[in-house]
């Protein structure tokens, strides 16, 4: 009866989920609720938005620590939206008033806490993978518990890199939703009951209890649930936002010892690919190409692409590319730091993309962030011309680039022949504040 009463409701916001899916601001966005998370909270914004998330919807449940000096960068760049929430037993409230906030600005809605760390093992953006559960109101997806790993008082290092003893996958666990927020009708901390269908876990297997046993892919959460000892002391003493009831510290200890008995790396890659472009953006910077620097793009051109003459049979055409015009047309940007000249990128706006023409880092500095750096160049550009996308192609012979790129969260939209070059047309959808007026 409840299913039939719900029907005409139902049918509705599936008719408007369909115009809202397409035009949402954001792709992505996350929902937590936190209390006392100052020193953790950058990391935790980085890694996510590292992931695919653009938006965040953080409500301030009585901190008193240096929260604020933490977020008021984000805040600026527009990337959270802080709500101050003093309500005692706040996150199922939190939740609502985020249901309510964000429903038509966010295609989905992840909801998580600040120890948590929602990831694709495989490195893909978690965008990519949720369009393959379009279908479903949510999806859940299973955390694994993480303990101290030893540490007594907290590490000198990130979460990710400090942390990585976990529960073997036998003890108890549970799941943690991605949902789509117009069709949630009674939101929980760990599952929501919906208008029209209910979530299923990344097999679509219907999450009844632990039982059925936890699948990790193709997206999983690094529930750190101690960090180190002495802060799940300060856990147990700032007590929970989910229920009344005081936490129980003895039982807290005694479930922490059984989340120590594996190594899991799984995350570091991830992580440190993330944090490559900060590490970059500390030493290097990026500025308009001059007439100077056309010998030097040249050089880093035929150093990166020499190792594809095998695989096409010809030189690629950034190896003869004309550099000097497109620096004279204002086209091309490098990244140098006091070395030199790293790398460069040929770019420039569309009508609804900024286009990347041609990029390439010299081959003895690839794997320092540098690529990345020039990419969120190109986003950065678009935002401020108040473009979508970003768009690019690569020879369908450069496999690595094609899986680079889909991990950023590109999507391959075409394929051309084009001057005798068979190429693979891509779109990176930014999702973020700005519209087209």
């Amino acid at each position: 009866m409840r299913q039939i009463g719900r029907a005409p409701v139902a049918l509705g916001l599936r008719l408007l989920d369909r115009r809202v899916a397409r035009t949402a601001k954001h792709e992505l966005a996350v929902c937590a609720i936190f209390r006392e998370e100052a020193p953790f909270l950058d990391e935790w914004i980085s890694f996510h938005l590292g992931v695919g998330a653009t938006h965040f919807y953080l409500y301030n449940n009585f901190s008193t620590d240096d929260f604020r000096s933490v977020l008021a960068p984000w805040i600026e760049r527009g990337i959270v939206t802080l709500i101050e929430w003093p309500v005692p037993v706040g996150q199922l409230p939190a939740y609502r008033d985020c249901l309510k906030r964000a429903r038509w600005d966010c295609r989905w809605i992840a909801f998580i806490d600040i120890d948590e760390f929602l990831f694709s093992p495989t490195g893909t953006d978690v965008r990519v993978i949720l369009r393959d559960y379009a279908d479903l109101p949510g999806l859940e997806v299973w955390q694994l518990f993480f303990g101290s790993g030893g540490h007594d008082s907290r590490p000198a290092l990130p979460v990710t890199e400090a942390y990585l003893k976990r529960a073997p996958t036998t003890v108890k666990t549970t799941v943690k939703t991605i949902a789509n927020p117009r069709m949630v009708y009674k939101v929980g901390v760990h599952q929501s009951k919906y208008w029209h269908g209910e979530a299923l876990d990344g097999a679509r297997r219907r999450v009844v209890n632990a039982e059925i046993g936890a699948i990790l892919e193709p997206l999983r959460i690094n529930h750190y649930w101690s960090r180190s000892i002495e802060d799940l002391r300060t856990k147990i003493a700032r007590h929970d936002a989910s229920t009344p009831a005081l936490r129980d510290a003895a039982g807290h200890f005694e479930f922490e010892t059984k989340l120590n008995g594996e190594t899991d790396e799984s995350i570091l890659p991830i992580a440190r690919r993330i944090r490559e472009p900060a590490r970059a953006n500390n030493s290097a910077s990026i500025r308009r190409a001059t007439p100077d620097d056309a010998d030097r793009i040249g050089a880093i051109a035929r150093a990166a692409y020499v190792k594809y003459i095998p695989r096409m049979g010809r030189e690629p055409a950034p190896m003869v590319a004309d550099f000097t015009t497109r620096i004279a047309t204002g086209h091309a940007v490098v990244v140098e730091d006091g070395e030199g000249v790293k790398g460069y990128m040929i770019g420039w706006p569309e009508a609804d993309a900024y286009f990347i023409d041609n990029i390439a880092v010299d081959p003895k500095h690839q794997g320092e962030g540098l690529g990345r750096y020039l990419i969120e160049h190109a986003a950065t550009e678009a935002y401020r011309l108040r473009l979508p996308t970003v768009s690019l192609y690569t020879n369908v012979a450069m496999t690595e680039n094609l899986a680079m790129y889909a991990h950023i969260g590109f999507v391959e939209t075409h394929r051309a022949m084009e001057d005798g070059f068979q190429r693979a047309y891509l779109s990176w959808r930014l999702d973020d504040h700005w519209q087209k007026p």
